[in-house]
C-alpha cells in the first residue's frame, strides 16, 4: 500500500454536492446573455471550466460580462448546495495524519472565497488551487503540477481525490495516483 504524503480534493462533486447547482447557475448565466440552451446542452459543464464552456458556446470574447452576470446569479444559490457526508471532517483528519492538503478546482477565486461552506475550508488547507492560480483547469495536469511543486512532494506521493474523469486524466498527466469518490462520481 502507497505512503502518500499530500492530498489534493476536488471540490465540486467530490467534497460539496452541486452539481445542480453548478449547472442552473450555468444555465440561467447563458440564457440571460442570449443564448438558447437547455440544460441537457449543459451536461457536460460541471467538470468544465467557465472559460471552456464560453468558448464551447462561441462567446468566450465576452468574458467579463459574463462573469459579471454569473456572480450575480451564482450567490443566492451557493447557499443551496450541500457537502457531502463526511466531507467537512475529512481534511481535518488527514492534516491530523500529517498530510499536506489542498483543495484543487475548476472554480476561480472568487467563487472559492465566496462560498460560504468553501470560505472555512480554505483556512484548513495548506493550499488551494483555482482555475485561474495557473491558467488552466482539469483535464489540464497544470493545477496539480502546481500543487506537487508547492508540497515540495514527488508525483508518487501524492493523491487527487475527485469524481470525474477530468481529474483522473489531470492526476495521471501528472504522475500522481487517482481515487474516485462514488458518491459524487459522473461518467
Amino acid at each position: 500500500m502507497a505512503h502518500f504524503e499530500a492530498i489534493a480534493l476536488d471540490v465540486d462533486g467530490t467534497l460539496l454536492d452541486s452539481t445542480e447547482v453548478s449547472v442552473q447557475v450555468l444555465y440561467r448565466t447563458l440564457r440571460e446573455a442570449g443564448l438558447d440552451v437547455s440544460m441537457e446542452d449543459l451536461h457536460f459543464a460541471h467538470h468544465a471550466t467557465d472559460k471552456q464552456v464560453w468558448q464551447h458556446f462561441g462567446i468566450g470574447h465576452r468574458e467579463e460580462e459574463l462573469l459579471a452576470l454569473m456572480q450575480r446569479i451564482e450567490g443566492p444559490l451557493m447557499a443551496t448546495q450541500k457537502p457531502f457526508a463526511g466531507a467537512l471532517e475529512l481534511i481535518p483528519r488527514l492534516k491530523e495524519k500529517g498530510l499536506f492538503t489542498a483543495l484543487v478546482s475548476n472554480r476561480t477565486d472568487i467563487q472559492l472565497t465566496g462560498d460560504p461552506i468553501l470560505a472555512p475550508l480554505l483556512s484548513q488547507v495548506d493550499l488551494w488551487v483555482s482555475c485561474e492560480t495557473v491558467g488552466a483547469g482539469k483535464p489540464d495536469s497544470a493545477p496539480l503540477l502546481y500543487f506537487l511543486e508547492k508540497a515540495d512532494c514527488e508525483a508518487e506521493r501524492a493523491l487527487l481525490l475527485g469524481d470525474s474523469p477530468s481529474d483522473g486524466q489531470a492526476a495521471r498527466g501528472a504522475g500522481m495516483a487517482f481515487a474516485l469518490s462514488l458518491w459524487g462520481a459522473l461518467d
